[in-house]
């Protein structure tokens, strides 16, 4: 009855799917892959509440965009909840995020290296700024030198 044994009885380990990988699926918890056809990741320019393009970016504490316009009614109606974690969230803890657009193509770029961001482009914000650089320019220009300023106002 068990996994590959003759034991008549299951154990613990082969119940809860620990053991034998696709072990029996009908007890304890298990994990579900993310089905990759039906998952895509949110852009990085859209607001994460409203699933939308954002005007006004604010992005909370632990990461995660927002529209000013979608995130004000949500606090109000919600009593001061994030809407992603569930967790205390206060206007005050958002950060108002600084975007750059190329003047040729209009897409948002790094101030820095005029990279154009794209959806595999990793993407960082100075907490203190709320100015917004491709990764690689942080890393290149601050992490590496040890200069933890903002690139373009150093403060």
């Amino acid at each position: 009855m068990g996994k590959g044994t003759d034991k008549l009885y299951i154990t613990h380990s082969e119940w809860t799917n620990q053991v034998a990988p696709g072990g029996l699926k009908f007890g304890g918890v298990s994990s579900r892959p993310i089905d990759s056809k039906n998952y895509a990741p949110l852009p990085f320019d859209c607001c994460a509440l409203s699933l939308q393009p954002f005007k006004t970016p604010l992005c909370s504490p632990d990461g995660y965009v927002f529209d000013l316009t979608s995130i004000v009614p949500w606090l109000r109606a919600h009593k001061n909840m994030h809407p992603i974690t569930g967790k205390p969230l206060k206007f005050t803890d958002l950060t108002k995020l600084t975007y750059h657009k190329s003047p040729e193509s209009g897409k948002y770029h790094c101030p820095v290296l005029f990279k154009e961001f794209t959806s595999s482009t990793k993407i960082i914000a100075i907490k203190t700024t709320g100015n917004v650089y491709s990764w690689n320019a942080y890393q290149s220009l601050c992490v590496k030198p040890r200069h933890y300023f903002d690139l373009l106002d150093d403060t």
